[in-house]
């Protein structure tokens, strides 16, 4: 994260976080404005087609890590990333693929549930396995349910 590319009243760049909609979440995710009712922040992101945040990826990296490394020297990290990582309230969860047996059971549910509409066998599986990724849930979403359908209209 880094400045937008919006500027306040007096021409000064607006950093991402003091924009309202990411100020919110990002409060949210270091637990300095608890939910009400109890509850989580769950979020996600993807090593695929994103841009490159080296606050984040350092502060992800101490969190898997459990140790406070200082990352390279000769890059300039934004303090207010690494500052929300800081608190201890928030954890990393490392999502990899789905085996292919779950891959047919996901594709079984969908065929029955008549979100799919293909006949689900071990060459199919074995496809879409392949085409998601080696299993990628929402790649395999994609292919499976959204990639097959006709136009209706």
């Amino acid at each position: 994260m880094t400045h937008s590319s919006y500027r306040s009243a007096s021409f000064a760049p607006i950093h991402a976080h003091d924009l309202t909609l990411i100020e919110w979440f990002t409060s949210l995710l270091s637990g300095t404005t608890p939910l009400s009712n109890g509850g989580m922040v769950l979020a996600a992101t993807s090593a695929s087609n994103t841009p490159a945040v080296p606050a984040l990826d350092l502060a992800l990296a101490r969190l898997e890590k459990n140790d406070n490394a200082g990352g390279d020297p000769f890059k300039k990290y934004d303090r207010r990333v690494l500052d929300l990582f800081e608190g201890g309230n928030v954890g990393v969860q490392r999502l990899g693929g789905v085996d292919r047996g779950e891959v047919r059971g996901l594709m079984e549910y969908w065929a029955r549930s008549g979100v799919m509409g293909a006949r689900v066998d071990e060459a199919r599986v074995g496809e879409e396995w392949v085409l998601s990724g080696g299993g990628c849930v929402g790649e395999l979403e994609r292919g499976c349910v959204r990639g097959r359908v006709g136009y209706l209209g």
